[in-house]
């Protein structure tokens, strides 16, 4: 026996297709949304050029440096670094290259072996240095000693202690590790832990990466500073975050500071230096990054429950109860997507952050599009509860009438 489909089932099937298009669309706009607010913040801490071109030269780091085919990957390396979209969006104002690096407790795990962490509170007598603090107050030993045989012991110690291939094998951060006592043997490294300084040389910034047997026009020059502040320490600033003359000018050898920039602090804030969060910004960023996955959340809930609605719509086309309630559950949900994105400030930081200008251009057209996407991600979001609530009184309307019976002709 054939059912007739009649003109009511084609307009609920039409309406139930709009909802679950419009609902994946907005899931996708949250997913590239929170995507966005990770990739402004990407840049902000480590050294990502250095690491890009570690990793590029992973298979090769065996050979010498002059060996052809070392040289010759390392070209390659570069090249692909150049044109590395994502390391172009640089912030005004980042945080020193080991912060959050070279620390003991960043370097430290809980199933590493030994006494890697510190234990009980500095300053305090239930305080005792794990193996990382242990190392780095024995390579400051090492440095500052002054009798050439108590320091050649010293240097064996550091040998043997610390920098030995072999000492950290076993330790989850065995790389990273490594990398920071090598570094803090030879410049020292920059935290605002173990510094109260900018150093003279440039070990405390990023390092821009170039081939030294490359194009001499194709050279790259640093583009930060390091700069102090009573508030936060040491940090890193762009060379390009200049004080403007004339709203376009950029006066040469006048970097910005709280003075005389009016977004210096919001955007000092936003970098989050301290690694506490206290600055509006930083919060309002922390806010919003973590309302956006609850919005993917409800959002996904809502889309589980528009394809339970085609199923029902599908093959059980009677069950008009379950289906109207469905319904408004799924533009509850959606409402409530909607709901959180306007109370998580995810408009408002946008706006901020175009309004700052915390980034270079890279960065900011990064901004401004992550603005625009937020706009977006609302009208749909909107649009999407329309489809779930119209769909709502139909189902209780016409629940078991969206089929019609056969009939015969009758001559």
């Amino acid at each position: 026996m054939v059912r007739r489909v009649t003109c009511r089932a084609v307009l609920v099937l039409t309406v139930t297709l709009y909802g679950l298009v419009t609902v994946i669309a907005t899931l996708v706009l949250g997913v590239l949304l929170r995507m966005q607010f990770s990739d402004m913040q990407a840049n902000v801490e480590g050294d990502p050029e250095k690491m890009f071109v570690d990793e590029c030269m992973r298979d090769f780091e065996h050979l010498p440096t002059d060996d052809d085919k070392y040289r010759s990957q390392y070209g390659k390396c570069i090249k692909e670094l150049a044109s590395d979209v994502s390391l172009k969006r640089l912030p005004y104002i980042r945080l020193a290259v080991d912060e959050r690096v070279c620390d003991p407790d960043d370097l430290c795990e809980d199933g590493d072996p030994g006494n890697c962490k510190d234990s009980g509170t500095p300053l305090k007598s239930d305080y005792s240095p794990g193996d990382v603090t242990k190392c780095y107050q024995l390579i400051n030993d090492a440095k500052a000693e002054q009798d050439t045989y108590q320091k050649a012991e010293l240097l064996d110690r550091v040998a043997a202690e610390c920098t030995s291939s072999d000492r950290w094998k076993d330790h989850e951060n065995k790389v990273v590790l490594e990398y920071c006592f090598w570094k803090h043997l030879q410049y020292g490294v920059c935290t605002n832990i173990m510094r109260t300084n900018c150093p003279t040389d440039s070990s405390c910034c990023p390092v821009s990466q170039n081939d030294p047997n490359g194009n001499p026009l194709d050279y790259r020059p640093d583009l930060y500073i390091c700069q102090k502040s009573p508030v936060v320490g040491l940090y890193c600033q762009h060379r390009d975050y200049r004080v403007l003359v004339n709203n376009s000018i950029q006066q040469e050898g006048a970097l910005c500071n709280m003075v005389t920039c009016p977004s210096f602090a919001w955007c000092r804030d936003l970098a989050d230096i301290p690694g506490q969060c206290l600055g509006e910004a930083c919060k309002d960023y922390s806010r919003a990054a973590d309302f956006l996955i609850v919005c993917i959340v409800w959002t996904s809930f809502g889309m589980m429950l528009d394809f339970a609605d085609l199923v029902l719509l599908v093959r059980w086309p009677l069950a008009a109860k379950l289906k109207s309630t469905g319904n408004a559950v799924s533009a509850c949900l959606k409402l409530m997507t909607y709901m959180f994105c306007l109370a998580g400030g995810v408009k408002d930081f946008t706006s901020d952050l175009v309004d700052m200008q915390c980034y270079n251009a890279d960065g900011n057209a990064l901004a401004e599009a992550a603005k625009e996407r937020v706009k977006l991600f609302e009208m749909v979001a909107l649009l999407t509860v329309v489809g779930s609530l119209a769909l709502t009184p139909m189902s209780m309307q016409w629940g078991g009438q969206l089929v019609g019976l056969p009939y015969a002709r009758v001559s």
